[in-house]
């Protein structure tokens, strides 16, 4: 009997960053930062894994995924495994030995996680509701106004409901504050299968599904796959569609366990509109035409460089006419860019290798202990930004992978003597009601544009580094990030450093 595990995540916009993040004093950090601390590692340490495995799967491809919302899944699964099966997935997931002893500290640290992004969005509970109902409200609308039998009557009518719910909506934005951040667990179960209650009780507790939503998966697997994309695409203010294909589901199902994650956010300084010029992309295809945005200084931008060997490279800030030092690494070496969004706690890290095929070299480098070091550097400075538009979809079937990765046994039928070892989650001791995960399945969406996304959710602050000055005569140097060629970029949560979305950029147009 199968177990199906689901994650979708969407951005509208762009971000970035893991590791304990820098420039964030660790007064700043919410209660239960230990736990907090542990649970951004972890997801962390898996996130940049699983981009090893995806990015070999995939050469030259964009790329785009949430390690957030795939760890956030799976962490759920792993409470109801056991012995082997639960090792396996604990050294995937990076779990260290203390955690995979008591899963309550996972559990715990998964909480505090889930606590510090729904801090980050700010609004009380209320507002965030009207704002999704007109979310809906204008999804309705633009449906009446696509619709080829409604008359004329109709649509003027949708269209008119549309710009009143619109005009509302900016208005409870504008007060609110700048960001949109929302997370969601969910677990679907058979509705005559016997889940153990200390199983459910604790995914209830760490993760906040709101009980067990039970389906008729024996007789009407169909249905409950529209239920459970249904959810979905409402907590992804339809930003992810149809998560679970025809066929995934059926009657042998008994428990699909899904995670979404949702983020608007807008740049704290957007860049402008009239600067956006058609330009040259250096694709792995050859080059192609990209709107490519620029701004000569974004506010509280952060930059820092690093040599081809990981060091550190200290880019100058002032040189003297006729003696000026080395202003970039070699070309071996890359370039990060952090871009703060609005409440300056979600930021968008670009990782941009100096030389266009240097992204493979770059992609070997990554892992976290990596992450944290460059991004511990990062200076908040002056910054010639170039970064294209581009808007990427992506889908993955992730349970071939994690079995590579070595989460072998969760996938084998409990028929079979060294199957699935699911016995927590089941009540019963009849092996015929025994579970093994069947599939993984996970989409994700990213838009970027001028605007940026909404996130964040406390009041801007701007700070900046004076350059050091020695006279009249030196020259200010303001470093340029031309992102016109592949270039990595991860998406975090400031505060406690994880990484919400991970991905690369090989061509902007798809």
């Amino acid at each position: 009997m199968k177990v199906l595990i689901a994650t979708s995540a969407t951005l509208m916009g762009v971000l970035l960053l893991g590791g304990v993040p820098a420039g964030v004093a660790s007064g700043d950090l919410p209660p239960g930062a230990p736990a907090l601390v542990e649970a951004s590692r972890i997801v962390n340490g898996f996130g940049t894994a699983l981009y090893a495995r995806l990015a070999a799967d995939n050469p030259g491809k964009n790329l785009f995924f949430s390690p957030y919302s795939v760890s956030s899944a799976l962490a759920m699964t792993a409470h109801g495994a056991r012995d082997e099966t639960l090792l396996q997935m604990a050294h995937v997931l990076r779990y260290p030995a203390a955690v995979t002893q008591d899963l309550s500290l996972i559990g715990a640290g998964m909480e505090r996680l889930d606590e510090r992004l729904h801090t980050a969005q700010g609004p009380p509970e209320a507002t965030l509701d009207r704002i999704e109902q007109l979310h809906k409200d204008i999804a309705v609308a633009k449906a009446v106004v696509d619709d080829s039998t409604a008359d004329n009557q109709q649509k003027f009518g949708a269209m008119t409901q549309s710009q009143i719910s619109g005009a509302e909506l900016e208005d409870l934005l504008a007060v609110t504050g700048p960001v949109e951040l929302g997370t969601a667990n969910a677990l679907f179960g058979e509705q005559t299968y016997p889940f153990a209650p200390a199983y459910l009780e604790t995914i209830h507790k760490f993760y906040r599904t709101g009980g067990l939503f039970e389906v008729d998966f024996r007789d009407s697997s169909d249905e409950a796959r529209t239920r459970i994309n249904t959810w979905v695409a409402t907590q992804t203010h339809d930003r992810i569609k149809d998560l679970l294909a025809p066929g995934v589901l059926d009657g042998t199902t008994r428990l699909v366990l899904v995670n979404a994650i949702y983020f608007k956010g807008r740049w704290m300084s957007p860049f402008p509109a009239e600067a956006t010029k058609d330009e040259d992309f250096t694709s792995p295809d050859g080059k192609v035409r990209v709107m490519l945005m620029h701004h000569d200084s974004p506010q509280a931008s952060a930059y820092a460089a690093v040599n081809a060997d990981g060091s550190f490279f200290e880019t100058p800030k002032t040189y003297a006419p006729g003696a000026a030092p080395r202003l970039y690494p070699g070309a071996d070496g890359f370039q990060l860019l952090e871009l703060p969004y609005k409440g300056d706690e979600l930021s968008m890290v670009l990782i941009l290798p100096m030389a266009p095929g240097g992204l493979t070299n770059l992609e070997r480098k990554l892992d976290p202990a990596r992450l944290e070091a460059w991004t511990a550097r990062l200076d908040r400075r002056d910054v010639n930004s170039f970064v294209p538009r581009f808007r990427l979809e992506s889908s993955y079937s992730m349970g071939g992978i994690l079995r590579a990765m070595g989460m072998k046994r969760a996938f084998i039928d409990p028929r079979d003597a060294n199957g699935a070892q699911f016995g927590p989650m089941c009540a019963s001791r009849d092996p015929r009601l025994q579970l093994y995960i069947s599939e993984v399945v996970h989409k994700a969406f990213v838009e970027v544009d001028e605007r940026g996304t909404e996130a964040a959710a406390s009041t801007a602050v701007s700070i900046r580094q004076s350059a050091e000055t020695r006279g009249p005569r030196l020259i200010h140097f303001t470093p340029t990030f031309r992102a016109d060629h592949p270039f990595l970029f991860l998406i975090r949560d400031r505060v406690s450093g994880t990484i919400l979305f991970l991905g690369r950029v090989t061509n902007p147009n798809g």
